[in-house]
């Protein structure tokens, strides 16, 4: 990861996410958390809960994501499809992605406001 970027603020409705850093600076935020992480750390994001992270330093940075359980690579590979067939400006994409995050169980917020949603 680039200095200063991570994804938007997400939640998955049903995997656990686990993140191993490798090199680097990390700002993590899980729920109401806010977590700085180098390398050697381990961060748990469960089911449910909203987080995000960045790369807080001045080099690039490296970790090993973990989702259990296993089929959300699937989500990965039809969002970069949707991204190459059809640009985020058009018309079509905002509908297009936000189908694509139903089917996986995904929500993507960047106010950091999330529906309630059962634990």
């Amino acid at each position: 990861m680039q200095p200063s970027t991570g994804p938007e603020p997400h939640r998955h409705s049903r995997e656990d996410e686990g993140f191993y850093i490798l090199e680097g600076q990390y700002e993590f935020r899980v729920g109401t958390q806010v977590i700085k992480a180098g390398p050697g750390d381990f961060l748990f994001a469960p089911r449910n809960v909203p987080h995000t992270y960045k790369n807080v330093g001045t080099t690039p940075s490296r970790h090993l994501t973990i989702i259990s359980p296993g089929g959300l690579e699937s989500f990965f590979e039809e969002r970069a499809a949707l991204q190459k067939e059809t640009p985020p400006s058009h018309p079509e994409y905002l509908a297009r992605y936000k189908a694509l995050q139903e089917k996986y169980g995904l929500e993507y917020s960047t106010e950091w406001q999330f529906s309630p949603r059962p634990r």
